[in-house]
Order: structure tokens, then sequence, then C-alpha cells
């Protein structure tokens, strides 16, 4: 291994040897320089980023706060669907409980109690993540003024049994009513079987033609004809009269399910509160 490229013998060749140990040095001192030259700038880069970050937040946060002031001004003038637009804005750059009841506010207030429902109950759901007492309250009360003020929804499901069983009934009805036609039409046929077979007591007195065994087939396909109507249309009405009866119990029942809850809802305390940007607002009020 000791060859020219890894060896060096200072008495053989000492220039050569001298060169080599130059070059080296130079090298080492090469890669120090450019360390000492990149590890400051490596540190001022990881200083500045959380730097940069942080100003990032306050510029969205300024946003959101410049929005929010927006929308109050909005809300001040009447102008609730554009009110809405600001605040949905904010809530695109940071969401918070107390944006969130803003805009429920705002949708309150324009009509839609549906949708402001819903954004109360996000608020709810992030002041109680978040610990936001005070909007939590608010929603929570909001949301029950808004039950109270909704009217309840007819039910549907027993008006669908009703209206089902009605025509499961007329329906059963018409085939029972239709089997007397096949009756018809097997009395028919049967007598002319009768006649052309000359029967005595249903009995054939005379060998069956051709024509006779076509009444007697006719007839026997009507009395099977009438009688899947009358068993079909039996068990149709039977359907709907259950259907009718469970139906007309269940809106019975409601009925009288909602009298109490009505009487407990005749009085009340009611409680409102109205955010504005830099302050607020509350009332209360008893209902009889």
């Amino acid at each position: 291994m000791k060859d020219g490229a890894w060896f060096c013998d200072g008495r053989r060749n000492p220039r050569a040897c001298a060169a080599r140990r130059w070059r080296s040095s130079c090298f080492v001192a090469c890669v120090l320089l450019r360390f000492r030259l990149t590890a400051p700038v490596l540190v001022a880069l990881l200083a500045l980023a959380p730097s940069a970050n942080a100003q990032e937040r306050n510029a969205d946060l300024e946003r959101a706060r410049a929005l929010f002031d927006e929308a109050g001004e909005l809300e001040r003038e009447g102008q609730w669907p554009a009110a809405q637009d600001r605040l949905r804005a904010a809530l695109r750059i940071r969401e918070t409980a107390n944006l969130r009841y803003a805009l429920a506010w705002a949708l309150a207030n324009d009509d839609k109690s549906s949708e402001a429902r819903i954004e109360y109950e996000i608020a709810l759901r992030l002041a109680q993540r978040t610990g936001n007492e005070e909007v939590r309250v608010l929603a929570s009360t909001r949301i029950a003024e808004l039950d109270r003020r909704t009217p309840p929804r007819p039910p549907i499901l027993p008006w669908v049994l009703v209206g089902g069983g009605g025509v499961l009934v007329v329906s059963g009805v018409l085939l029972f009513a239709s089997s007397s036609g096949d009756a018809s039409a097997r009395d028919d046929d049967m007598r002319k079987w009768c006649d052309a077979t000359a029967c005595i007591g249903g009995a054939a007195t005379r060998p069956e033609t051709a024509e006779a065994a076509a009444f007697r087939r006719e007839a026997s396909d009507a009395a099977s004809r009438g009688n899947t109507k009358q068993v079909v249309g039996g068990i149709l009405g039977g359907l709907g009269a259950v259907g009718i009866g469970v139906g007309v119990y269940t809106l019975l029942r409601n009925g009288t399910q909602r009298e109490p809850a009505k009487a407990a809802r005749s009085s009340s305390l009611r409680i409102g509160a109205s955010p504005v940007a830099g302050g607020g607002m509350a009332s209360a009020a008893f209902a009889f």
C-alpha cells in the first residue's frame, strides 16, 4: 500500500510530500471556511421562519377582525346578507366560537332559522371545546328560543299510514267487487256447458263435445280468478284497515303529548343577546 497516492516519504521526495500536505491542509481549510459561512445563514433562516409565521398569523388575525368589524357595521344598517358574507370570509381565515355565533345571529335576523340553528350548534360545540363559557350560554339560549318559536313539523309517518291504508282498502274493495263479474262468467259458461251436454243435476247425459269442454274450462278459469281476487282483496283490505288504525292512533297520541308541552311553554323567561363589534347588548323579558 506504500504507493505514490497514499504514502509520502519526506526523505526520498521532500518536495512532493510538502505539496501533498499543502493540498490536504488547503482542502480542510476550504471545508471549514464553507461551514463558517453557511452556518450563520442557516441559523438566520431558522430564526426568521418562526418570525415570518407569526407575522402571517398576526396579519390573518387582523384581517379576520377587520371583517368582523365590517359585519358589525352592516348589521347595524340591517344589511344581513352582506354581514353574513363578511363573517363567512372571516371564518375561512380562522374559526372561532364567537364568529360562528355572530354568523348564526345574522342568519336568524335574516329569517333563516334552520341555517341559524346549525350555526348556533357549531358555535356551542366550539365553545364547549375551547371553554368559552359566554358563547356556550348564549348559543344554548338561542337554540332553545328557536325551538320554541319554530312550529313543530307535522308527523309524516302517521299520515303515510292512513293514506296508504286507505289505498289498500279501496284496492281490496275493488278486487272483491270485480270477483262478482268472474262469478257471473263462471255461471254463464256452466249453463252453456250444461246445455251442450244435457246435464241433469250437474252430470252430463251426452258425450262432451270440444265446444262443451271449452265451456267447462272457461268456467273453471273464471271461478279460479274470482277466488283469487276475493283472497287478495281481503288481504289488502285487512292490511289497509290496520294501517289506518295505527296512523289514527299515532296522530291522537302525538296530539295529546303536545298539549302539556304547549301549556308548559305558556309562561317562560326569554333572554336575548346581540353581539356587535366592540361591545354587546342583552335583554330579558317574561312571556305569559
